[in-house]
């Protein structure tokens, strides 16, 4: 009489989640949240055009922004046009940094009358953007 021995296999052929994991990229594209702290709107400076000599500088205007972003703020700026359409576009190379967040603060002055609107811009690591909304500001001689 024989002896007959069966040996089964058993493979498993599904992805055991315990222990295999895959390498999935997350892709931001929240863009920053961008909050203006100064100007107000419609706020009244005077250029001083119109002072006797000795002409006192321009009233000076603080231009000063927030942006906040989930990962990381890469640079800040604002855009400044007038009436007369002119451009102004300033990026702001050594900004305060703290974490996520990112504050802009720089003097504009002008000696030209004239109503000026401002947006802030912030751009985080992965290139989106996020803006305020324009706050005006008029110069007055």
């Amino acid at each position: 009489m024989g002896i007959a021995i069966l040996v089964l296999f058993f493979m498993n052929c599904s992805k055991n989640n315990d222990t295999e994991t895959e390498n999935e990229t997350v892709i931001d594209t929240i863009p920053p949240i961008v909050t203006v702290i100064s100007p107000e709107l419609n706020s009244t400076y005077l250029t001083n055009i119109n002072t006797p000599p000795p002409h006192p500088s321009p009233d000076d205007v603080n231009l000063i922004a927030q942006g906040e972003d989930e990962t990381q703020i890469a640079t800040m700026k604002f855009i400044i046009t007038n009436t007369r359409g002119n451009l102004s576009e300033t990026i702001i190379d050594h900004p305060i940094i703290n974490g996520k967040q990112m504050s802009l603060d720089f003097v504009y002055t002008s000696p030209i009358s004239g109503t000026y609107s401002v947006v802030f811009e912030a751009t985080d690591e992965s290139g989106n953007v996020g803006r305020s909304e324009p706050i005006t500001f008029i110069y007055v001689d």
